[in-house]
């Protein structure tokens, strides 16, 4: 018994890393321009992900999936033609002991039919009561849409509560933070403790100082390396140059080993244009990616190059990405790949890879400003950013 107790152990403990994820949904109440704000850093086991354009039943969507779904089945975030867009975190709260439902880990197919034929929150909820239960879902789904509607649904078998992140009662700051449990679900259950305290302080800070945009999420957030619990910041103890070998555990910081991708979604106020909602990247681990951002897609062509590819196919960026984090983790017996090597990473002398990949977010973020606002054509901006990236990986691989 207590040899079968281990090994449950073990493959719970598995199957919460496997679909870790740290995410926020943000009122255009609490950002300077006044849109809503959808954040999902994904881990994931799939550390291959990709960007791919599909034409929906009733509307077309772009969408974050595993490099091997060929057909797309599972669509872990998205945004649709309507001005839609979900997300989702695994919660481990949510399902009872009543709960003997064997249907499961239907997440990914929940948000693809989700975004082919959802407009609006309202479509969201009318859309999961007409669905056949149990619905084989256990998470934390973030919504908004065109209407500058942003809600979370903890989401089980059979039910569903809504978290209106614009009713100043239930988010009092104008958003709302979760990570692999759910408030509504059984307590002290779950995982992702520490993530949710570490994303809550920073998001905190960040309202008081009304600074909450996707820069500030994918790059503070997102590649944190902070333990909420230990108030310890590895990247504040830096080795002198990139052969000072110095390994770190990063277990319980936002950004780690698993972590696949992380994307914001910029959406619209009430009145806007669907092709004014900007989607910011990164794909691959968070301290090996830059950051890029693009407009609204309206076919598959207008994705960048390598962000996407065709079938079970692998993205550049994605491979690029995660070649580079395999050498900032390389030990791959037991559990060495919850260890890094900061100084490759960052350190002294600033040639470590998070601080060049810093560098290049401030190149591409001129850039997108310059196409964004400054009349800069897309065929010129997708080819200098093309540029931009096939340069950087081939100097810093």
């Amino acid at each position: 018994m207590k040899l079968f107790s281990s090994i449950l152990f073990l493959l719970l403990f598995i199957g919460a890393n496997t679909f870790a994820c740290t995410v926020a949904v943000i009122s255009g109440k609490a950002t300077p321009d006044g849109r809503p704000l959808l954040w999902k850093q994904r881990d994931t086991e799939s550390e291959n992900n990709k960007l791919v354009f599909i034409k929906g039943a009733k509307y077309n969507f772009m969408g974050l999936v595993n490099a091997e779904d060929k057909d797309s089945e599972n669509v872990w975030m998205g945004v649709n033609s309507a001005g839609f867009a979900i997300m989702n975190s695994a919660s481990f709260n949510l399902k009872s002991k009543e709960d003997t439902a064997t249907v499961a880990d239907r997440e990914g197919i929940l948000m693809r039919q989700a975004l082919e034929q959802c407009a609006t929150l309202a479509d969201f909820e009318c859309f999961l009561t007409q669905l056949p239960k149990p619905w084989g879902v256990e998470a934390n789904f973030g919504v908004i849409d065109a209407q500058g509607g942003a809600a979370f649904y903890e989401t089980g078998n059979y039910n569903a509560t809504k978290f209106d992140v614009n009713n100043p009662t239930v988010a009092p700051n104008g958003y709302i933070v979760r990570s692999n449990y759910s408030f509504t679900g059984t307590p002290n259950k779950g995982y992702g403790f520490i993530r949710f305290q570490t994303a809550s302080e920073y998001f905190y800070e960040a309202a008081g100082e009304g600074n909450i945009t996707p820069q500030f999420i994918l790059d503070k957030v997102g590649r944190s390396q902070y333990n909420s619990l230990t108030h310890v910041d590895i990247l504040s103890d830096l080795p002198q140059n990139a052969d000072d070998e110095k390994y770190v555990f990063n277990q319980d910081c936002i950004s780690r080993y698993s972590t696949t991708s992380s994307m914001v979604i910029k959406g619209i106020n009430k009145g806007e244009k669907v092709k004014d909602i900007d989607i910011y990247t990164v794909l691959g681990n968070p301290l090996s990616s830059p950051i890029i951002p693009m407009s609204m897609p309206d076919k598959a062509s207008d994705l960048p190059p390598f962000l996407t590819a065709e079938d079970d196919k692998t993205a550049f960026l994605c491979d690029k990405s995660l070649a580079i984090k395999h050498q900032f983790s390389p030990i791959t017996r037991g559990s060495g790949d919850v260890y890094m090597n900061l100084a490759k990473v960052a350190n002294q002398e600033g040639t470590g890879c998070l601080q060049n990949v810093r560098k290049l977010d401030k190149q591409i973020e001129l850039l997108w400003k310059n196409h964004r606002f400054n009349g800069l054509n897309k065929s010129t901006y997708d080819l200098q950013l093309n540029k931009m990236i096939k340069s950087f990986y081939s100097v810093v691989e």
